[in-house]
Parts: structure tokens; C-alpha cells; sequence
């Protein structure tokens, strides 16, 4: 059993649609990582630049203070090699905007440049009651760590320590990060996660509601016990088989198909065996059909059948080869053998003829069948 080309052209358009687009979803999401990868590699390529920045920055100043001092204490210093230090440490600050001052391991500023140190700090101040600076010092000076950060007044800052070579001195480089070294890669996480989220919601949504609208459909055209479509959905089928006529060679044919006295079956055996039969002859009568053709429980104990025949009298071959098949089977209910007699009324399609027009010529040639005693089918077409 075969949906017709119309339908099979309403699923392929929404299978174009469904691919169309997973494409865009696809082509987002890799414009998005793509995007991110090349921003991070940026945040990265920066970042290390900075690091090597002020690692030359605080090495120079080390080698010249080291130089300078040679090993002295700063307050043995004269008052011209003071100058020529803080001068040498203002040169290294304005080459690599940093800053640079000398501390102790009491965290005690023992010396900075004409800016002063952090926090607008000024020398013989301490460093420990500044609680982020204090920990990314501790974290150098105790576990030997390279380099650490703090959060400054309005960026985060990368904190270098050195030993100098006068007891208990160290030299400081303090780097301020751009803001947007440190938040916009969180930013473009997050705004990828997001996204993601959000394709992948409408994605769920879309598959939600199509998944209802087919399981609606499929309520509402299809006889829930034999599976095959209700006289909805045979209604449905008819109005795309009569949008596109068949032609003189090769004409539809609509067989109506009753079970005589069907209703005794039920009043005598009960609703379950009734039920049990038209399954079997539901199931039977599908196996006897071509691909091609479409068949759908018309009404309660009635089947109807749209046949794409090879000529005239193929669907007078359809319609005896059903009603002899079905008029043979012996059903087992409760011990007792039934069989069950069918009536069959046949019309063979004409390129005039509407739907309605056939479906009544169709019923018109039932109602004859089931008044034939000899012979239950029927053409109104005048078939032999």
C-alpha cells in the first residue's frame, strides 16, 4: 500500500526543508567554533605577548638594579644612584606599560617608579593589607610560581617576581590585562553554548510539533484497528487520485467491499470476534493488492479499494480474485467455524467523472450486489 504522488511530494518537500535546514544549523555552528577557535588563538597570541613583555621588562630591570646595587641594601644607595635607578625603572614602565617597583618578602614597597606602585601605594608602605595583590605574591614567593594574578581596580593584572641580589629584595613586574583578554573568551563560550542551546531547542521544538501534527494526522485518517485509513483519510487520498485523472489506458477503479450480515457476527460471538475478523480480512485484503493500490476501511464493516488497473477489465479481476479469496477463509471462533460472504461493487473511472459521481456509482453497484443471490459482485460500468 503506497501513499499517491502528491503525498510522496509533501514528504519529499518536507524532507527537503528538514535537510535545508540541519545545513543552515550546521553551517551556524561551524561559523560559530570557527569564530571562536581564531578569537582564542588571538586571546592567546596576546596574552603570550604580554607575559613576554613583561618578563623582559622585569628581567632588565633586575640585571640593572643588580648592576647598580651590587648586592647593597637600597637605603645605602646615594641620592644620584636612587635617581638612576628610578630613572632606568620609568624608562622599562613607559616602554612596556608596566610597572615595576622592589618589594621585600614582608611584602613591605621599598622602591617604585615616579608613579608610584600599586593601588597608588608609595614606598615604605605594605602590600599585605591589599588582599588579591597579597595572595598573588604569597602564591610566587611561597610555591615558587612564575607568574600569577590579581584583580586591579578596573582590569585583572599579571603579577612577575624576581630575586634580587641584595638579601631579601625582590623586583616586581605588574602588568594590567585588557579587559577583553579576559571576558570576551568566557563571552564567545557562553554565546556558543547558547546558540547551540537555541538550535538545538527549536530543533527539539520543530521535531516536537512535527512528530504531534504526524501523530494527530495519524489519529484522525487512520481506523485505529486495522491500521489501514479511516474514510477520512480514503476521502483525503481520492481528492489527490481525482486531482490527477488516469488516462484511457490506464483508468482508477473503485471497489466497494461489505460483509454481509456482519452485524449477526457481532450479536452471536460478541464485538472482540467481530473485531478479531475484520483485522484478518483487512490484513488479507492487502496482500492481494498491487503496490499501487490504496485501501481504507470505509465505514464499519466496509472496505474500499482504489485500484490503478492496467486496463478495463482489471479491476473485474481484482474484484473476483477478492471475492473468492475472502469467501473461502473459515474463521475460528470459540470452536465454531464462520465464514463470512462478501458483496463487491465495482466502477472503473472515466476521465469526466468527479468523486462524488463515482463514489455514488460505486455504492450504487454494492447495493445490487448484495441484492444478487447467485453472484455478490457487481459493475457499473457493465463489465463482464
Amino acid at each position: 500500500m503506497k501513499p499517491n504522488l502528491s503525498l510522496d511530494k509533501h514528504i519529499t518537500t518536507n524532507t527537503k526543508l528538514a535537510l535545508q535546514t540541519r545545513i543552515l544549523t550546521l553551517f551556524i555552528l561551524l561559523t560559530i567554533g570557527l569564530t571562536s577557535i581564531s578569537v582564542y588563538r588571538e586571546i592567546n597570541n596576546a596574552q603570550a605577548q604580554v607575559k613576554k613583555s613583561l618578563t623582559i621588562a622585569t628581567s632588565l630591570s633586575q640585571n640593572a638594579i643588580d648592576n647598580l646595587s651590587k648586592g647593597r641594601a637600597l637605603n645605602t644607595l646615594s641620592y644620584i644612584e636612587k635617581n638612576e635607578l628610578q630613572a632606568q625603572i620609568n624608562s622599562l614602565t613607559q616602554h612596556f606599560n608596566c610597572q615595576l617597583y622592589i618589594i621585600n618578602k614582608e611584602e613591605n614597597l621599598l622602591f617604585t617608579g615616579s608613579e608610584g606602585g600599586p593601588f597608588n601605594t608609595a614606598a615604605g608602605q605594605q602590600l599585605h593589607n591589599i588582599t588579591g595583590l597579597s595572595q598573588a605574591i604569597s602564591k610566587i614567593l611561597a610555591e615558587q610560581e612564575e607568574e600569577a594574578y590579581y584583580d586591579g581596580i578596573s582590569n585583572q593584572h599579571l603579577l612577575k617576581i624576581l630575586p634580587l641580589e641584595s638579601p631579601n629584595m625582590f623586583i616586581v613586574g605588574d602588568t594590567p590585562l585588557s579587559a577583553w583578554y579576559m571576558n570576551l573568551g568566557g563571552s564567545l563560550y557562553f554565546l556558543f553554548i547558547g546558540l547551540t542551546g537555541l538550535l538545538l531547542a527549536r530543533k527539539w521544538i520543530k521535531q516536537a510539533i512535527t512528530d504531534w501534527r504526524r501523530q494527530n494526522l495519524s489519529q484522525t485518517i487512520m481506523d485505529s484497528l486495522t491500521s489501514l485509513p479511516n474514510r477520512r483519510g480514503m476521502e483525503l487520498f481520492l481528492q489527490q487520485a481525482f486531482a490527477t485523472p488516469s488516462s484511457a489506458t490506464n483508468p482508477h477503479s473503485l471497489l466497494l467491499i461489505s460483509l454481509d450480515h456482519f452485524a449477526q457476527v457481532n450479536i452471536h460471538y460478541g464485538t472482540d470476534a467481530g473485531d478479531m475478523i475484520l483485522k484478518q480480512i483487512s490484513s488479507r485484503i492487502r496482500t492481494l493488492l498491487d503496490s499501487e493500490d490504496l485501501v481504507g476501511r470505509w465505514d464499519g464493516d466496509t472496505f474500499l479499494i482504489l485500484h490503478k488497473g492496467i486496463s478495463d477489465t482489471n479491476a473485474a479481476t481484482i474484484a473476483e480474485k477478492v471475492f473468492l479469496d475472502i469467501n473461502r477463509i473459515n474463521f475460528d471462533i470459540a470452536g465454531e467455524t464462520v465464514r463470512i460472504n462478501i458483496s463487491i461493487g465495482v466502477h472503473t473511472i472515466n476521465d469526466p467523472d468527479t468523486q462524488r459521481f463515482s463514489l455514488a456509482h460505486t455504492e450504487q453497484a454494492l447495493r445490487k450486489a448484495k441484492k444478487k443471490e447467485d453472484h455478490h459482485v457487481v459493475y457499473s460500468n457493465g463489465i463482464a
